[in-house]
């Protein structure tokens, strides 16, 4: 079991230096916690990037 903040779903989603690692745990089936508020922070933050980081 891991404990995940929302630094570590972000990384499913945008490339960062350690997104493969994440990816293999994931690909894994190790179990994933995180708090109730991540979806919150995650959405949050993924906007934050599309704003500030535009394609």
């Amino acid at each position: 079991m891991a404990y995940w903040d929302t630094s570590c779903l972000v990384k499913l989603y945008v490339p960062e230096m350690d997104s493969a690692a994440i990816t293999a745990e994931v690909i894994a089936g190790i179990t994933v916690v995180t708090s109730e508020i991540a979806r919150l922070e995650l959405w949050a933050t993924l906007r934050r990037k599309v704003t500030v980081y535009p394609h």
